[in-house]
């Protein structure tokens, strides 16, 4: 049983971001329902068999009159309705979400373009290195730049952050406007431009912004901090966010002939006894392996982590025990490692629907379907005094760092009173 179990969500979604929302939403139990173009996805990848797993698929022409009224009749029998187009893109299809929430009133669309329509980039091919570039996610992480490197160089991140988020925003919109749709009866429009998604991705950072500008970035290398080569030549990345885990470290590490300066969070302020620091880290980390210097951090208390490729990442025994990677048999690879559901809801846990279906698969069930499904219809009575969805709840935080308090916000931002301790 999924928290979103009897909900139906159209995905026209092609790329990431729509695919990538819509996934989170079929593994909490939504019946998702994926559509693909005629000549296939649009982005023909190995990643589909995660990206479209749990979906049923139909192919359809949406220029095509015959075959867009197919969608305009999925659209009308859904509860959500994802999409990435550019905008403009549903409306002169004649599936735009004007009319759709005219016709069904309880639909929550969701479009998540890259730019917002009123942004004068609307109409530009909203692709990773565009919106890295239009939101300075082109450059390296400070402190770990080669040496040398000239700041004023942009390179492209593969890591695909501005998608990423728009599908983290996007599905949290869309839970937000189901929650309201409880206490309103009616749905509504969401949208998440990917531009926009993107400043939530700056954090802290972007909070110091004043007259003379962002500060510049810092490194993490304060106090012996940074990534270090082991004896069988993997790295670890070793976090001291306070003097007592440096301690600790060197204690449960057995070493004895440090000086107390080198274990001095005062000391290490200075840049001379930090860089003494470093170099008796580099000289120790060579002494074991990446997995032991993990395990003796862990035993310390001290934040010391292997630093894994994917394939590591993937294998290790832990991830596979909690089901934070999971094998599916996917119809054209067979069985398939790939990232299981990392939220764990006790009462309503969710899971991977199954492997994805081939494109057009479901076609002649979903048109069947379709003749049995009525329309969406209006509520009887209508709420009007709702103004943000988590309107009248409360939320005690208990938060510190970055991952709690930014859920926080998030929920204040929704609406709900929010008390921090």
């Amino acid at each position: 049983m999924g928290a979103l179990d009897g909900l139906r969500v159209i995905d026209f979604g092609q790329y990431i971001a729509g695919p990538l929302a819509a996934v989170m939403l079929a593994d909490q139990g939504a019946d998702v329902i994926h559509v693909d173009p005629p000549k296939g996805p649009a982005w023909n990848t190995d990643a589909d068999a995660f990206f479209q797993r749990g979906k049923r698929r139909i192919t359809l022409d949406l220029k095509s009159p015959a075959e867009g009224a197919v969608a305009e009749k999925l659209i009308d029998t859904a509860d959500v309705v994802i999409e990435n187009f550019r905008p403009g893109v549903m409306e002169r299809l004649a599936l735009g979400p004007r009319g759709a929430t005219e016709r069904n009133p309880r639909l929550v669309y969701c479009s998540i373009p890259g730019f917002a329509p009123d942004d004068p980039r609307a109409g530009m091919q909203a692709w990773e290195g565009i919106l890295d570039a239009a939101t300075d996610n082109c450059i390296p992480r400070a402190g770990e730049e080669p040496p040398g490197w000239d700041w004023s160089r942009p390179f492209y991140s593969a890591i695909t952050l501005p998608s990423n988020f728009g599908a983290f925003l996007g599905a949290t919109g869309i839970v937000m406007a189901l929650i309201a749709r409880e206490r309103t009866g009616i749905g509504q429009r969401v949208e998440v431009p990917m531009f926009d998604a993107m400043f939530t991705v700056i954090g802290h950072s972007g909070a110091y912004a004043n007259a003379k500008g962002l500060p510049p970035p810092r490194g993490i290398h304060g106090r012996g901090a940074g990534a270090f080569r082991c004896k069988d030549d993997k790295y670890v990345q070793f976090d001291t966010s306070s003097a007592r885990h440096l301690i600790w470290f060197a204690q449960e590490a057995g070493i004895t002939d440090w000086g107390p300066e080198l274990l001095d969070i005062m000391r290490l302020r200075d840049e001379g006894v930090n860089q003494k620091l470093h170099a008796r880290l580099r000289e120790l980390f060579l002494t074991r392996t990446a997995r032991e210097w993990e395990e003796i951090g862990n035993r310390a208390g001290a934040a010391c982590a292997w630093a894994r490729n994917t394939t590591e990442w993937i294998q290790s025994d832990h991830a596979r025990e909690i089901g934070a990677v999971v094998q599916l048999d996917d119809p054209e690879f067979g069985p398939t490692w790939m990232a299981g559901v990392p939220m764990h809801l006790t009462r309503t846990p969710g899971a991977p629907k199954g492997p994805r279906h081939l494109p057009d698969a479901d076609h002649a069930a979903i048109v069947r379907e379709l003749e049995s499904l009525s329309p969406g219809v209006p509520p009887a009575e209508v709420d009007r005094g709702l103004t943000h969805p988590l309107q009248g709840m409360k939320v005690l935080d208990l938060c510190v760092a970055l991952a709690g308090p930014t859920c926080g916000r998030l929920l204040l931002e929704f609406g709900a009173e929010v008390v921090k301790i």
